[in-house]
C-alpha cells in the first residue's frame, strides 16, 4: 500500500491531520488512514475511540466553512489492528482553510500528488472561482409564485422552521434578490420534473402491468414512488437447509435508498423525467446526469460522494431522509450481500441506472437465511382471495378495506386515504391493486370513481 493524491498515512494522531483535511477538501477528495506508516505498515490505533473524537471535534472547531457533510470519520480492523478512516468529498464552498489562520497561505492547503502545500494567492483565486461558477439550484427559479403545501407539512413535522428567514438559509430563497431559487422550486407544488414509473410483466419491455407518473414537490414524488413499488414488491418464504426466512423481492431500505439517490443526485438542468421500471427479475432506476467527475460505481461501494446538488443534499440530511454523504450506496451493497445476483449500475451516455436484481427471482445464500417461527392464522376474505404475497403494509390496507366493505356498499379513494391515514395518491394506488389482484370492482359514478366487492 503507498501513498497517493487522495491516500494519506498517519502513524498516529496529530493535530495536522485537520490541514490534510483541508487539503482534501480544496481538492478532489481523499482518504486519511491513522494507524497506517508513511512505508504503509498497519501499526494501528491504540484508542480508536478516542482518536475518531479527537479528529471528529478538530476538524468541526478549526475548519472554515462548515465541512460536516463532506468529512466522515469511521473505524476498521486492518491485519487485526484497528484504524480510524476519514473519508473525505471534495468541499462546495471552497476555499475552506484553519479559522484561526485565515484566508491566506497559511491557511490555506491543497493537494499537490502525495503532499499538501499552501495554496498561493492565485490559487486561492481559483478555489473561489470555482465556488462561484453557480449551480442549478441556486439560479433563480422558472416561476415566481411558489406554494409549498408538503414542504411545509414535512417541515412541521420535523419541527424545522419554513419561515422566510430560514428559507434563506437553507438556499431556498437568494440572499441578495429575495427571489426564489430551483432548490425552491424542486420542493414547490409547481415541480414539473417527474418520476415515471411503469410495472411489467416478465422480463422485458412487453405487457405493462400498471404504469404511474408522479409529479410536484420531490418530498411527493419520494413517497408515491416508494408508495407504488411497495404495492409489487412481494414478500415470501425462503427455504434453506436448515431455516427458513421471510425475503422481500427488493429490500425496503434499498428503495429508499434508490430512489432518494435519484431524484437528490440526478441533474435537473436536463429537462426530463427519472425513470423506474420494475420487472420480474429486477428494479431498474434511471436518472439523468451519470455520475459526477471523479466519482466510480467501486469508489462509491466504499462511501465516496460528489454531490452534483449539495444544497438539496444538507436538506435532505437536515430533514432526516439521509444519515450522510456516501452512506446511501454502501447500505445498498450491504443488504444484498447475501443475494445471489449483485446490483449493478449502467451508465450510458447522460443516464445513471441503478439495477436491483430480485432476491427471490436470484435467490439468497442458504447461509443467510435466519429462523423463522410464523404460526398460521385465521385470513379474511382479501387474503384468501389471492395467492400472491404482499408486503405486511399493503395486507393491512387490503384487510382495512375488506373490513369497511363488511358494513359499507363501496368505498372511494377520499374514505380509503382516511382509513390509511395517507394522502389520497396512495390510497387509488392500493384500490387499484385491488382491483388488479380481483379483490374488489370499481365504477364511475358521476364523478367519483367507488370500488366494491366482487
Amino acid at each position: 500500500m503507498f501513498e497517493s493524491d487522495k491516500v494519506e498515512y498517519k502513524q498516529m494522531y496529530t493535530d495536522e491531520i485537520k490541514e490534510e483535511v483541508v487539503a482534501f477538501l480544496n481538492t478532489d477528495g481523499g482518504t486519511i488512514f491513522v494507524g497506517i506508516d508513511k512505508n504503509g505498515v498497519v501499526v494501528g490505533c491504540d484508542n480508536p475511540d478516542d482518536t475518531q473524537l479527537r479528529l471528529t471535534s478538530s476538524i468541526r472547531r478549526s475548519i472554515r466553512p462548515d465541512c460536516g457533510l463532506f468529512v466522515r470519520v469511521s473505524s476498521d480492523v486492518m491485519e487485526g489492528k484497528h484504524v480510524v478512516i476519514v473519508n473525505v468529498t471534495p468541499g462546495k464552498n471552497t476555499p475552506y482553510y484553519i479559522g484561526e489562520k485565515g484566508i491566506k497561505p497559511s491557511g490555506v492547503f491543497i493537494r499537490v500528488g502525495t503532499s499538501k502545500v499552501q495554496a498561493q494567492e492565485d490559487e486561492i483565486r481559483y478555489l473561489f472561482d470555482k465556488a462561484k461558477k453557480e449551480p442549478y439550484e441556486d439560479r433563480q427559479s422558472p416561476y415566481a409564485n411558489l406554494t409549498f403545501n408538503t414542504a411545509e407539512k414535512i417541515f412541521a413535522e420535523k419541527e424545522i422552521s419554513f419561515r422566510d428567514n430560514n428559507k434563506r438559509t437553507l438556499g431556498l430563497i437568494n440572499m441578495d434578490t429575495g427571489i426564489y431559487t430551483n432548490l425552491a422550486y424542486l420542493l414547490s407544488d409547481q415541480c414539473e420534473f417527474s418520476v415515471k414509473c411503469s410495472i411489467f410483466k416478465g422480463t422485458e419491455h412487453m405487457e405493462v402491468k400498471n404504469s404511474k407518473e408522479f409529479s410536484g414537490s420531490l418530498f411527493d414524488q419520494i413517497e408515491n414512488t416508494i408508495n407504488l413499488i411497495d404495492m409489487y414488491n412481494e414478500n415470501g418464504l425462503q427455504i434453506g437447509k436448515i431455516f427458513r426466512t421471510d425475503c422481500y423481492d427488493y429490500p425496503p431500505k434499498v428503495i429508499r435508498e434508490g430512489i432518494l439517490n435519484a431524484l437528490i443526485h440526478r441533474d435537473y438542468t436536463v429537462s426530463a423525467s427519472t425513470f423506474v421500471k420494475m420487472f420480474d427479475d429486477r428494479l431498474e432506476i434511471s436518472s439523468f446526469g451519470g455520475l459526477v467527475h471523479g466519482t466510480t460505481p467501486e469508489n462509491m461501494k466504499t462511501g465516496a460522494s460528489n454531490p452534483r446538488n449539495p444544497r438539496l443534499c444538507a436538506l435532505f440530511h437536515r430533514l432526516g431522509y439521509i444519515e450522510a454523504f456516501g452512506y446511501g450506496i454502501p447500505k445498498i451493497y450491504e443488504a444484498y450481500k447475501n443475494c445471489n445476483k449483485q446490483p449493478e449500475y449502467s451508465l450510458p451516455d447522460g443516464m445513471c441506472t441503478l439495477i436491483l436484481p430480485n432476491q427471490r427471482y436470484y435467490g439468497i445464500n442458504d447461509t443467510a437465511k435466519q429462523e423463522s417461527h410464523n404460526t398460521s392464522t385465521g385470513q379474511t376474505s382479501a387474503q384468501q382471495s389471492t395467492d400472491k404475497k404482499v408486503t405486511a403494509k399493503v395486507q393491512a390496507r387490503f384487510d382495512a378495506v375488506y373490513t369497511f366493505l363488511q358494513n359499507n356498499p363501496q368505498i372511494t379513494k377520499n374514505e380509503a386515504a382516511t382509513l390509511f391515514e395517507t394522502k389520497s395518491q396512495p390510497a387509488y394506488l392500493t384500490l387499484e391493486q385491488m382491483v388488479d389482484r380481483g379483490l374488489l370492482r370499481s365504477e364511475i359514478q358521476g364523478k367519483t370513481k367507488v370500488y366494491y366487492l366482487p
